[in-house]
């Protein structure tokens, strides 16, 4: 699923990249940043850049919205099914961007009227990496590490950066993809292909694995790793 700013839309596809449908947003999501699903597909959540986070059904039906407290500038937004994760600035202080953990998130839906929704507070909050300076993307899986022992099953949490392509930052990095475990900590990092200069979404397999999805703004295209 891949949201879209521009026409306040989400766009589905299937896992073969087939087009399956366009849905929607509610008219206060009016500058979505990023959008997430649950394993099975049946609950999306679209973080705006408003700092509510906006609830729909499978059906993309709006189930209600809520306020992110303590957070600005958000860029994107993942789950696991249970908890969400947020990628975003600091309200009250420096201009860093942190990845921010709501316990239980996933079972808030909020209030459907026009009027001011429930807030709630982040868990924790992580520093992220110092060359991940300019994040844009985010999602939650797992991966498969082969160890001494065996093949292990990891939680973690990919964050992709483009602080090259901002305009007059002086930095010339290649766009990266950091990986950070759920306490905060940097599991690695690597360097997106050449042609994937504009990242922005970033996804992998629900399922497990190691295979990566990441959403291109420059060429509109979807990069798999």
């Amino acid at each position: 699923t891949v949201v879209d700013q521009s026409d306040k839309k989400f766009y589905q596809y299937s896992s073969s990249y087939q087009f399956i449908r366009t849905v929607p947003l509610n008219s206060n999501n009016t500058v979505a940043q990023g959008v997430t699903s649950n394993p099975t597909g049946s609950r999306f959540w679209v973080i705006d850049n408003d700092k509510k986070v906006y609830v729909y059904d499978q059906n993309g039906g709006f189930l209600g919205r809520w306020q992110a407290n303590g957070i600005k500038n958000p860029e994107d937004i993942t789950t696991d099914g249970t908890n969400l994760w947020i990628v975003a600035k600091a309200s009250n202080n420096g201009n860093g961007y942190r990845l921010y953990y709501f316990q239980g998130g996933a079972s808030w839906t909020g209030s459907t009227g026009n009027g001011q929704p429930v807030s709630y507070s982040y868990t924790a909050t992580y520093t992220l990496n110092s060359s991940n300076q300019n994040p844009v993307g985010l999602t939650y899986g797992k991966r498969t590490v082969t160890t001494a022992n065996g093949p292990v099953v990891k939680e973690q949490l990919w964050v992709t950066d483009n602080t090259g392509c901002v305009s007059g930052n002086g930095n010339s990095a290649s766009p990266k993809v950091f990986m950070y475990n759920l306490s905060g900590n940097t599991d690695g990092q690597w360097t997106l292909d050449s042609g994937n200069t504009t990242p922005m979404g970033i996804t992998v397999n629900p399922a497990g694995g190691n295979d990566m999805w990441v959403v291109d703004r420059h060429d509109s295209k979807i990069y798999y790793y």
